[in-house]
């Protein structure tokens, strides 16, 4: 997947004129990227790789500010990085960019993680099978 993504330069079909049809093909694309991001992030998660994605992460939600998907996973990579502050922060700038940009909360799953993260919730700490 990482190769994949590697291949992946700019917008989806450059500056290619699109009308509705090449538009919903070009927007399907960058869905379709986004979301190869996400499992790509949840992969290095399981793997133990938090350090690695901090900084990829900070600019996939420079990218994309209402992912909150990203948001999530920062927040648990700085979490097992030891840095429980920084990932309290991130929430917040998701719940600020959020209302800010969409008048909403953040969705259910970020609200549970802010709390798991305060109270230290020990399913939070990377399970490495034997």
């Amino acid at each position: 997947m990482e190769r994949a993504l590697g291949l992946w330069r700019g917008q989806a079909l450059g500056e290619v004129r699109t009308g509705p049809i090449i538009g919903g093909f070009v927007r399907w694309m960058t869905e379709l990227r986004l979301e190869c991001l996400e499992m790509l992030g949840d992969a290095y998660l399981r793997l133990g790789r938090h350090r690695e994605l901090i900084g990829w992460l900070y600019s996939l939600i420079a990218e994309n500010p209402l992912r909150e998907a990203y948001y999530r996973q920062l927040m648990l990579a700085l979490y097992r990085s030891d840095r429980k502050a920084d990932a309290l922060r991130v929430y917040q700038s998701a719940r600020r960019t959020l209302r800010e940009e969409l008048g909403l909360e953040p969705c259910q799953a970020l609200r549970d993680l802010q709390r798991a993260i305060l109270s230290a919730d020990e399913r939070l700490d990377l399970r490495i099978a034997s």
